[in-house]
């Protein structure tokens, strides 16, 4: 026979009696029962009117030796852990939960308000390499105990990086050669202490460099005096690139005639004298400071 329409999934849910038998049971235990979730029998109890009254079966604790007092009393929290085989974690949860003496501190001269007082303007690196912890560690404990960081405190790495006195004057060359650090970290040192960098001035080569390969490129008066060639006879005249001459120009703030300077009248110009004969096509590219292919070009438009 089919069930009835609407019947309920879980029949004991709906039985006040059963409920009220299984009031003092914990919930998961109900759950794995009827194979229900814990939302539904938490909604049962309350639409049947049962007020529970919320006994739990508590659960063993892991680590029981964390719980007595005898056994924590005098053990730091390394020892509790190769002793129990807790986490940290677990350790400091158990201790703050257990309320009991207060374990043993692994540096107790750190806790010494008469030996903080002595050492208060000293260096919390050097205190640290004393007493073998780390840094932060005297941090925390000192500022804990209301001692002000002292001015040695921190130890820079490049500590002339650091004195503005210092940087003033120099190259960022010259910095990097005396302290040894890399070229960024002295240009963020003068950015951060707000020190205008020098700028090395040399006058002719310096001593040990190679002379130009081509010292015409050089040479801003040799470049005007053959202005009137294209770019790629400069470039046939001395040997280098096409790219090396047209730097060279820029370089030394020479404006070259473009070839959109070839206004449709001076094509004309040009085409007319070409023609009438005498001049040759590189002849006439050369007064008007274009090259042989860029007068073609326009010629033939």
């Amino acid at each position: 026979m089919s069930p009835l329409i609407g019947s309920p999934r879980y029949t004991q849910l709906h039985d006040p009696l059963w409920l009220l038998a299984n009031s003092t049971r914990p919930t998961r235990d109900i759950v794995r029962e009827i194979g229900c979730t814990r939302a539904a029998v938490s909604w049962a109890f309350r639409a049947a009117g049962i007020q529970r009254n919320g006994r739990r079966t508590s659960r063993a604790p892991r680590y029981p030796q964390l719980s007595d007092s005898e056994f924590v009393a005098g053990k730091t929290v390394s020892d509790l852990m190769a002793a129990t085989g807790a986490s940290s974690t677990t350790v400091y949860a158990a201790l703050r939960v257990l309320n009991g003496p207060a374990h043993e501190f692994k540096y107790p001269l750190l806790r010494d308000p008469a030996w903080q007082q002595r050492n208060a303007h000293r260096s919390w690196v050097d205190i640290a390499t004393e007493i073998g912890c780390h840094p932060v560690t005297v941090g925390v404990v000192f500022r804990n105990a209301g001692h002000q960081r002292p001015d040695g405190g921190r130890r820079y790495r490049y500590p002339q990086l650091h004195d503005p006195t210092w940087l003033t004057g120099k190259t960022v060359t010259e910095v990097a050669a005396v302290t040894g650090a890399r070229r960024a970290t002295v240009e963020r040192a003068f950015r951060d202490q707000h020190v205008a960098r020098a700028v090395s001035q040399r006058h002719g080569p310096a001593p040990g460099t190679k002379p130009p390969r081509y010292p015409q490129l050089a040479d801003s008066e040799w470049l005007r005096a053959h202005l009137h060639l294209a770019v790629d006879d400069v470039a046939a005249l001395i040997g280098c690139s096409v790219a090396g001459a047209a730097i060279a120009y820029r370089r030394h703030g020479i404006v070259r005639r473009r070839p959109s300077q070839l206004t449709p009248a001076l094509v004309a110009e040009l085409t007319g004298r070409y023609h009438a004969g005498g001049y040759t096509l590189r002849q006439l590219a050369a007064s008007v400071g274009v090259s042989p292919t860029t007068l073609t070009r326009a010629l033939h438009r």
